[in-house]
């Protein structure tokens, strides 16, 4: 009996792997789209063009002499940075002359989006706290960042003294006690503008984080989720007990990535905020695949909660603004990290040639926190470079037109716009995580009442 069941889980398991596969086969269908009809053109047509931010231009970008394949990485690519296309305002209120702004980046390990967003930032003359998971993982990314910025400085003489400062933390952001800390090291400081959230796993095999909910949830959605409302709430109650005018409060620009994978999830009570007891319940119940979907759905709908929740509000209505970018198919360690199998096939050369250095990922993340082009511009989300919302207008407006085929994942648009673009969906994810976060006294609840 005990061997027919352990076959029928095997059964499932490699079921589940193989719609796993498919639907990141149909989403490279669609990357690849807008990658090559769309955004490419930056760093591929027209990096021999002179810069134009009415073009579509980024802030940084790949210089024409820089490799841009898969492989590409912080010893080999030429970055040209766009000093104009940088929105100045974000230097505004700083008290020493000289200084610049500073930026949160979560997930800085070397290899992935975190870490060359954080070289980008640092480049740009903005000053990083970089967040990795542990000790060793900070250690190597504080070690190797300070080595990319003194070869682009060597690159760009005219750079040199204006690059910014790293400071690099060790927090798992799957474990609400360390992102508590952390936030509060953090809203201490005045220059802090740009919050990026970055980190994360995907489809690692079932774990729990210290408050016993599944991990990628925890790190996708909850850390990042607590982390971003712990500063508002900072920024609310500074602002408020010193009667500081609107005009006054320098902006802030929140950045969250997610994923096209977000398509294949509907989360509820059952797959978000319960505490399990053991990682063998969870096995039993959860699936990693569906986990991985689940966490960047939920991570989405409360990227565009907090964006509605900004508008609503006086003291943040004109100085904060709440985006989302999915970065594309991407060659980090994310893959790896997966412990999935087949590494040989996902993670081989030829699979790279269907994948996106992570050095252009970054550029796409970076522009968004630092250009003019997005200072007000709140509530979208981006398919790399390209704003879907404003491509995909017409699913705002009209819930009919978020269903059927032209909205699976084989299509360029919004990740699963049935779920992720209702109102209802939205505010159950907001008052979800507002509640939990409330129950844990982690946060101040009548500062975010429901939407």
């Amino acid at each position: 009996m005990c061997a027919v069941l352990d076959m029928i889980c095997r059964a499932v398991w490699v079921w589940e792997f193989f719609r796993f596969l498919l639907r990141c086969a149909f989403m490279t269908v669609a990357d690849y789209y807008v990658m090559y009809t769309h955004t490419g053109r930056v760093w591929l047509e027209k990096r021999h063009q002179a810069p134009s931010l009415r073009r579509g231009d980024l802030v940084m970008q790949l210089a024409a002499s820089s490799p841009y394949h898969s492989s590409a990485n912080e010893k080999t690519i030429f970055l040209q940075l766009n000093h104009p296309f940088i929105d100045r305002r974000l230097w505004s209120g700083l008290n020493e002359a000289g200084a610049g702004p500073s930026a949160i980046v979560t997930g800085v390990s070397h290899g992935g989006i975190g870490f060359y967003t954080a070289l980008n930032l640092l480049l740009s003359g903005v000053n990083v706290h970089g967040v990795a998971r542990n000790g060793r993982q900070a250690e190597r990314a504080r070690y190797l960042l300070a080595s990319a910025v003194d070869r682009q400085v060597m690159l760009h003489k005219e750079w040199s003294g204006r690059v910014g400062r790293l400071v690099v933390h060790t927090c798992d952001m799957s474990d609400t006690a360390a992102v508590y800390d952390f936030s509060n090291a953090v809203a201490a400081d005045p220059a802090l503008r740009i919050i990026i959230c970055n980190a994360g796993s995907m489809c690692t095999p079932p774990r729990l984080s210290q408050q016993r909910l599944e991990e990628q949830f925890a790190t996708h959605h909850v850390g990042h989720s607590l982390l971003m409302l712990r500063l508002l709430q900072s920024r609310l109650q500074s602002s408020r007990s010193q009667s500081m005018a609107v005009a006054s409060l320098p902006p802030w620009r929140i950045v969250v990535l997610t994923s096209a994978a977000a398509a294949t999830a509907n989360p509820t009570a059952a797959s978000t905020f319960h505490e399990w007891d053991s990682e063998q319940e969870l096995a039993l119940h959860f699936s990693r695949f569906n986990g991985y979907g689940n966490a960047k759905m939920s991570a989405l709908l409360f990227a565009f909660s907090l964006a509605r929740f900004v508008e609503r509000q006086r003291i943040l209505a004109a100085t904060c603004t709440v985006n989302v970018v999915h970065p594309g198919p991407i060659r980090s360690r994310i893959i790896p990290n997966s412990q999935l199998p087949l590494q040989w096939l996902l993670d081989g050369e030829v699979a790279a040639l269907f994948r996106m250095t992570p050095v252009i990922a970054s550029l796409y993340v970076v522009d968004l926190a630092l250009s003019r082009r997005h200072e007000r511009t709140n509530g979208h989300f981006f398919r790399m470079g390209q704003d879907q919302t404003i491509y995909y207008g017409n699913i705002l407006q009209d819930p009919r037109q978020r269903t059927g085929f032209k909205n699976s994942t084989l299509f360029p648009g919004i990740p699963g716009p049935a779920v992720s673009l209702s109102t209802a969906k939205q505010e159950w994810m907001w008052a979800a995580t507002i509640d939990y976060f409330a129950a844990k006294e982690l946060i101040d609840a009548r500062l975010f009442p429901l939407l």
